[in-house]
């Protein structure tokens, strides 16, 4: 508890925290003149922001994008960050046999993403947010199987040619506060071996099942969505015989309507032939509505009439707060990795503008005092760094997070031990010659 407190705290108190100005690129398509990434010279592309970006540290790769038709298939490369000025008219047009793929450590926020084969591809962790993703020749939205964490919040997912989002194997996910209809396939199709949450969701109108999940070896929490008007079931589990392990699924008041099958279906599409115990073993429902659909609110092959107590007990799970915990952990990393990065490349230019003062000024003028003050200021804001970034090490039990944290504070300690001598050598030079500035003060 107290770490989660320190961890709170630091974050709002911390003047690390204060907006990191002048490492941000921008893009604007109707710019002309020279660019250079800045507010006021802005590219015209995004691939060259994501290029030029590419250059900058970690944390010091975000861009923000100015409305406007952007007709770009590009790669966004490891940790940067794209940001629209607004998600329905800033929009990146993707060539029809293209994608937009995220390399890892990524965030898009306030985008429409339209067109392609696939729309959008994930390959690595990712934050979405409050995006469109349409119109796609097949698939809305891919993440590759992995062991990724994906969160997608708060988007629209919408007349793609397949599925809306498609979930490989192996990944975290968080989807939350979004609408995904009127996609030809699955509203959400989930493989096996997924952990996460689906909550709060709107899905309807897509020509297959509205949710459907690979139930072997998953441990997903399926809560208070609105699954519609979908042309197959509402929410489909099923099951392969070459996946034999059973999973933890819970189905937790969601509104299952009007679907064109049943509203929670259970099958082996394969033909694959489990026990008669297995879905029973693996799902527990808890307070469902089923209201009008075509077949029964339960298809029988659930068997979950022998469903035993033991069956829900082994079924319990803490992946809502594992998850929900691992995402505001990556946020704050983020947040906390943009601050110190700035502080690292702002440090360093200091220490060069230092380390470039000639003898000349050294002897007669002096280190200036303001610089030494903001150095040191640096400093005491990567010390502060360090300590957020130990508090997300210790709440987080991802090791690609601690590893990522590990990296940043050796980068951040390198830069204090740097700056350090900086500064023990301009405050003695000062001090050594302090007789000699006073003298020549006296000829000004």
């Amino acid at each position: 508890m107290r770490k989660i407190f320190s961890l709170a705290f630091l974050l709002v108190a911390s003047p690390l925290f204060a907006q990191a100005e002048g490492y941000d690129f921008y893009v604007n398509k109707n710019y002309s003149g020279e660019e250079i990434g800045s507010q006021e010279k802005p590219f015209r592309t995004i691939k060259d922001a994501v290029s030029k970006a590419e250059q900058s540290r970690k944390g010091l790769r975000r861009i923000f994008i100015s409305n406007g038709e952007y007709v770009e298939d590009a790669v966004i490369s490891d940790s940067v960050k794209l940001f629209g000025e607004s998600k329905e008219e800033t929009v990146l047009q993707v060539p029809s046999l293209s994608t937009i793929r995220l390399a890892g450590d990524n965030r898009l926020k306030d985008l429409t993403i339209a067109g392609g084969a696939i729309a959008l591809t994930i390959n690595g962790n990712a934050i979405v947010e409050n995006c469109i993703i349409k119109d796609a020749k097949k698939k809305g939205i891919e993440i590759i199987e992995g062991k990724s964490l994906v969160a997608i919040k708060n988007s629209l997912i919408t007349n793609n040619g397949g599925k809306g989002v498609y979930i490989q194997k192996g990944n975290s996910i968080l989807l939350t506060n979004n609408t995904v209809a009127y996609n030809r396939g699955e509203g959400f199709d989930i493989r096996q071996n997924i952990s996460g949450v689906i909550a709060e969701n709107e899905i309807s109108n897509n020509t297959e099942s509205g949710i459907e999940v690979l139930t072997g070896a998953s441990d997903l929490l399926i809560k208070k969505n609105t699954v519609r008007n979908n042309l197959a079931n509402g929410i489909a589990n099923q099951s392969y015989p070459e996946i034999p392990e059973t999973g933890k699924i819970k189905l937790f008041e969601n509104i299952l309507t009007q679907n064109g099958k049943y509203g929670i279906y259970c099958g082996a599409p394969s033909g694959g032939d489990h026990a008669n115990t297995y879905f029973s073993e693996s799902i527990v429902l808890d307070s469902n509505i089923n209201n009008n659909n075509k077949g029964k609110p339960v298809s029988g092959s659930c068997h979950f009439g022998r469903q035993t107590n033991d069956y829900i007990q082994n079924i319990a799970s803490d992946v809502e707060k594992i998850t929900t915990k691992a995402v505001d952990l990556q946020e704050q990393f983020d947040k906390t990795e943009s601050q110190i990065d700035a502080k690292i490349s702002s440090g360093s230019n200091i220490s060069t503008k230092i380390n470039a003062t000639s003898l000349l000024n050294k002897i007669f003028i002096g280190f200036n005092e303001e610089e030494i003050l903001h150095l040191q200021a640096a400093n005491d804001e990567l010390v502060q760094g360090i300590e957020i970034l130990s508090d997300i090490s210790n709440n987080s039990n991802r090791d690609s997070m601690r590893t990522s944290v590990a990296n940043l504070a050796q980068d951040a300690k390198k830069e204090i031990s740097a700056n350090d001598v900086v500064l023990r050598k301009s405050k003695r030079s000062n001090t050594l010659f302090w007789l000699t500035r006073k003298i020549a003060s006296f000829f000004n």
